[in-house]
């Protein structure tokens, strides 16, 4: 057997087990993002279904006056010699995102399912924006998940719902959604969206009288900014505590004023009324 034929015979046999290893392999799937919590190192294809999950950010609520917790059976007392109770109150706070001390902004994600109106039609699209809505009787929010870990130095998000969610068709969210139209919905129609707010007070020195409010509108859209030390660096879930607190809401509120007129000084007074809360 010449040379040539032996280097033709052994280059075959090395080309044939070379292919079996390689057919006998199995390709994995998993998460290949390296943000995520369950990033995994071994894994060849990302999976099919988005399995990649991320750091859960939680948003804590409280009503104060001061540094007294504030619920619904409290009264506490305005500027004009009144003492109120807030009896029932609905308020939305969205697009949540951070800013890293470099000044990137880093967005809280969560899919959001909704609609426009193309040609006699709806056509729906996942949409990356979050939605929280206050109530007295729940403090605990899960709004989103945060995909990169770093420090950041600032907290924006909205008072009230931005113009492309507020005038889309919802009527594909599930009843966990605080967009769901059900029992509880703050909806009003497509042309004027959501309420940002509804609340109704009563008044201690005449417990008959009953005040509402209720603020929509996209001109009462508020952009709200809290700076601090937000350390995102950890892979856990991260928790957010806010105080809304009742005087500042309240302030330059009279009795004698319309409904509509203290409804504006709300959406108003609701910038300076938030802040961090210790702990």
């Amino acid at each position: 057997m010449n040379p040539e034929t032996n280097k033709f015979i052994v280059l075959s046999v090395l080309l044939f087990i070379l292919i079996s290893q390689y057919s006998c392999y199995e390709h994995t799937e998993g998460c290949r993002d390296i943000n995520a919590l369950n990033y995994d190192v071994k894994a060849d294809d990302d999976c099919l279904k988005e399995c990649c999950s991320y750091p859960e950010i939680e948003i804590q609520m409280f009503l104060v006056n001061g540094t007294e917790t504030i619920d619904t059976n409290k009264y506490f007392p305005l500027d004009n010699g009144d003492s109120i109770r807030i009896k029932s109150m609905r308020m939305f706070f969205s697009d949540f995102s951070f800013t890293d001390i470099a000044g990137e902004k880093i967005l809280v994600y969560k899919d959001l399912l909704t609609g426009k109106i193309l040609n006699n039609s709806v056509e729906y699209q996942i949409q990356n924006f979050t939605v929280l809505k206050f109530k007295p009787e729940s403090s605990i929010y899960n709004i989103g998940v945060c995909k990169n870990f770093t420090r950041a130095s600032q907290l924006s998000f909205n008072f009230g719902i931005a113009n492309e969610i507020n005038h889309s068709v919802t009527d594909k969210l599930t009843s966990s959604s605080p967009l769901y139209n059900g029992a509880d919905s703050m909806y009003i129609d497509e042309s004027n969206g959501y309420y940002f707010m509804k609340m109704s007070i009563q008044s201690k020195k005449d417990p008959s009288s009953i005040r509402e409010f209720a603020i929509a509108s996209d001109n009462n859209l508020r952009q709200l900014k809290i700076y601090s030390d937000f350390d995102l660096s950890d892979r856990k879930k991260h928790i957010v505590k806010l105080n809304i607190d009742l005087k500042k809401l309240f302030k330059g509120i009279n009795k004698d004023d319309q409904e509509s007129v203290s409804a504006n000084k709300i959406a108003e007074n609701i910038i300076n009324s938030i802040s961090l809360r210790p702990g």
